[in-house]
């Protein structure tokens, strides 16, 4: 909330520290800090507010650095509107691939991987707009009447 309030007052100097790298920086310095709580019996209550501060931090940092290169954003932003549809097939995909490139060299690891999220994000794209068109077939939005 105290976050909203900074914002609402100030709006363009809250997202070009949240949006331009400040945040990103500080997330990633700050997360082992918070880390650090788990060490204490009694600040370890505020471990996952402090690791979950640090989280959103950097993924606002991220995402402004994402959103300066037109052609990532686009792809970013069409994978981010279908993410309920890759999030509820990955799973078994990628603990099965998971286990079986484990021995790879981290060069080929890693071209198994981009090839692997691609074809899964394309396959949670047709999943989920399969899947609304037909739920909005099935189920039509009701006109309600005028007063």
């Amino acid at each position: 909330m105290a976050l909203g309030i900074w914002h609402t007052r100030s709006t363009l100097r809250v997202e070009s520290l949240l949006l331009r790298g400040p945040a990103l920086i500080a997330g990633i310095l700050l997360y082992p800090l918070a880390l650090k709580l788990y060490d204490n019996g009694i600040a370890y209550v505020f471990c996952d507010f402090g690791t979950g501060a640090c989280c959103f931090l950097a993924t606002a940092g991220i995402a402004g650095l994402i959103s300066r290169v037109a052609g990532l954003a686009k792809i970013v932003g069409l994978v981010g509107v279908y993410s309920y549809g890759l999030y509820l097939i990955h799973q078994p995909y990628v603990i099965w691939l998971g286990l079986r490139i484990r021995p790879q060299p981290i060069s080929v690891f890693l071209f198994i991987f981009l090839i692997t999220a691609a074809v899964l994000s394309a396959w949670g794209i047709f999943l989920e707009k399969t899947t609304n068109a037909l739920v909005n077939n099935l189920l039509p939005v009701r006109k309600t009447a005028r007063s």
